[in-house]
Order: structure tokens, then sequence, then C-alpha cells
């Protein structure tokens, strides 16, 4: 745990303001959700809630259903970084925070379907695969996350089958949150 030296005062309502610059370090937006545990010598402990992470189970079977029955490699997200990683070493890239790119394709709650000679898009960074299809995790209306089929090692387009089985696999897991 790292001290910012920075100090807040309680509210009458008990309210407490998290400064802007750690804000917008840690990416935490208007209305995200934050987990609250209590620690030893009386600390009180704020972390971003990931609903995705909250299925984990759920969703690291269905990664890995994914992955063998496309034989590509695929991973799921949360809004922030990577939390499974199937059919790819998961050294270093478990954890490793989206792009940019994904963040807003996340946001947007559009699907990425990669095109000959369109864009391509770097899930996150260090990564050589660029996405195939991206599609994101819309829980109780909110997006959560995102499935990410990785292009093949030839670069080859991915099929309507293809395309179709993110689409499924994110509306799946966003009905999971639901409950």
């Amino acid at each position: 745990m790292k001290a910012t030296g920075i100090v807040r005062n309680i509210d009458n309502l008990g309210r407490v303001v998290v400064p802007k610059e750690i804000r917008r370090t840690m990416r935490l937006r208007e209305g995200d959700p934050l987990e609250i545990f209590t620690g030893a010598d009386d600390e009180v402990i704020f972390r971003k809630y990931s609903p995705v992470g909250g299925i984990l189970p759920v969703v690291q079977a269905y990664a890995e259903a994914l992955s063998q029955s496309a034989d590509l490699p695929i991973l799921i997200t949360d809004r922030d970084s990577v939390i499974i990683c199937t059919g790819l070493s998961e050294e270093g890239i478990i954890g490793r925070r989206v792009s940019r790119a994904l963040e807003m394709t996340i946001e947007s709650g559009t699907d990425f379907i990669a095109e000959p000679d369109g864009e391509s898009l770097c899930p996150v960074g260090g990564l050589e695969r660029k996405a195939a299809v991206a599609c994101p995790i819309i829980g109780s209306g909110n997006a959560a996350g995102c499935v990410i089929m990785l292009m093949n090692e030839d670069g080859d387009m991915p099929t309507q089958t293809e395309v179709s089985l993110m689409q499924v696999a994110a509306s799946f897991l966003g009905k999971q949150m639901v409950g």
C-alpha cells in the first residue's frame, strides 16, 4: 500500500472525496462501484469493484471453452485490465491494463470486428496479436468488460461463426452479472 500524503475529512453525511488525481490514475469514474474493506490498525481500504471478476469461475470456464472451440486465444477483461487469458501464455498478460482504444470500445458498447484493410485494435500494450473480435460485456445496462478473440498467427479475418460465438459469450457473461 502506498501513502499519498493526502488527508481528507469525512463530512456530516459520512462522505469522503477521492482526489481528482487519484480518480484519474485509478481510472475511477462517477458512478463506479468501490468495495470497502477494513484491515488491521484501523485501516479502511477502498478497491475498485469488478463485476466480471465477481463471476470469475464462470468466466474462466467459458473462456476455456471458447478458446478450444475456436482454436484461438481469448482474453476477457473488466473495464481496466485483463482478468482471463486462454490459448496463450498467461505470464505477463493477466492484470495488464487495457489499451485506450479497447477502453473506448468497452465504453461505447459497440462490437469491434476486424476487416481486411480496416483499423486494427490492440487490446493491451505489448501484445503482438491484434483483436479479431472484441465484444463488450454489458451487465445491468452497464459496460463491465470485454470478450476478445485474438487474430491467428496468419492474421486471418474472423468468420461469421467466430463473431457470433463472441457476441453470445459477451451476452451470456453480461446476464451472469445481473443475478
